[in-house]
């Protein structure tokens, strides 16, 4: 049985952390799923969050955080028990996890509602079978989290609601300290860290505020940088999305703004729309993008940006079911649906796991799909 153990210190400045109330909601029906057998995925009602450990492990947070060795191997519940400090209710789409190795994971969590103080960090250092509570001064919702070696960075919402508040830890989140950050940065949406000192961050761009910022010298200095609808590639609305996706490759950097993919090299930034793809995801110093063309078409771009490799297939989406998430680890792709049935594109193979049951069928679709182009 998973346990949680005492908090982790952190050794940030501020007004004295809230605790616990002791107050765990249960809004599901039934108990959460402990295993699910191969070649199955746990099912939710809600959308399920997608993340791969370094050793390629699965991490799968549908209503309940789970754990897979492998592509349509068996899932093994490892949060959101019933004696878990967190539901298996608050496991779901949003969110975050960072890898420091394959068995020391970061959790970060949304607004834990009716919870006032209850930590929305945990960390684990056995892969799941344990885990401890990080409580970081006045932070309520988890917005991104990042991790490169032991080098950690959360993306915060604080109860002042007035900015983004960012948090490092250099020893594999055992310690943190506060990071400045300007006062027009925030509302934090993607967080893509290139390297230990190089990272940029997406937002909301809300109240007029830079909707992309980029530090070279690990978050010493924050600078705004101009978006595609910025330089006037595309008229958005006030209540449209802003970016969306970050990845970068060799000298160029990739983002998704409003749907729309854009490319310009790191200096200067002066974007390029890049016609037919619609989602990019890229893994740092990796040497091809991940996208989608055609709508569902799975790629490969290279340093160049050209199309190296595209599937003679469209990835098949459940009836009514839409995309959700695209990760690209070790030159997988995987694709997630909002319905929760997840693709792996490996090797120009394409493989799909649906979930156990929708909900309606009490049957469900329990088959690995093998789809060869």
């Amino acid at each position: 049985m998973t346990r949680t153990g005492p908090a982790d210190t952190a050794s940030v400045s501020g007004p004295p952390a809230r605790r616990d109330s002791g107050y765990h909601r249960t809004l599901r029906v039934g108990p959460p799923e402990v295993t699910v057998a191969a070649g199955q995925i746990p099912h939710s009602t809600w959308r399920p969050e997608l993340a791969v450990a370094p050793n390629g492990r699965l991490w799968l947070a549908s209503g309940g955080l789970f754990v897979a060795d492998s592509f349509g191997g068996a899932w093994q519940r490892v949060f959101g028990g019933e004696e878990d400090s967190v539901e298996a209710d608050e496991l779901l789409h949003g969110t975050q996890m960072a890898f420091v190795g394959a068995r020391t994971v970061i959790v970060g969590l949304s607004e834990r509602f009716l919870l006032e103080g209850a930590p929305v960090l945990y960390r684990t250092d056995d892969a799941g079978v344990t885990w401890s509570a990080i409580t970081l001064d006045s932070v309520v919702d988890v917005d991104a989290l990042g991790a490169l070696g032991q080098s950690v960075w959360v993306a915060a919402t604080t109860s002042e609601r007035k900015a983004a508040a960012l948090f490092s830890s250099a020893d594999g989140g055992k310690t943190w300290r506060a990071m400045a950050v300007p006062d027009a940065l925030r509302n934090v949406d993607v967080m893509y860290r290139v390297s230990v000192s190089t990272a940029y961050l997406a937002t909301s761009g809300s109240d007029g505020s830079p909707a992309l910022w980029r530090t070279t010298d690990a978050g010493g200095r924050w600078l705004p940088l101009a978006t595609p609808s910025d330089q006037g590639l595309l008229r958005l609305g006030p209540s449209d999305s802003r970016v969306e996706q970050i990845a970068t490759i060799g000298s160029s950097v990739l983002v998704t703004e409003h749907g729309r993919v854009f490319a310009s090299s790191n200096d200067p930034i002066r974007w390029r729309a890049l016609e037919g793809i619609e989602t990019i995801a890229s893994e740092p110093e990796g040497d091809h993008v991940f996208v989608l063309v055609d709508s569902l078409r799975p790629a490969l771009l290279d340093e160049d940006l050209r199309i190296e490799w595209r599937s003679d297939r469209l990835l098949e989406l459940q009836k009514g079911s839409y995309l959700e998430q695209v990760v690209f680890h070790g030159g997988i792709g995987y694709v997630t649906e909002g319905y929760g049935s997840i693709h792996q594109i490996r090797n120009k193979t394409l493989r799909v796991l649906r979930p156990a049951s929708d909900g309606r069928d009490s049957k469900g679709n329990v088959n690995v799909i093998i789809e060869k182009p």
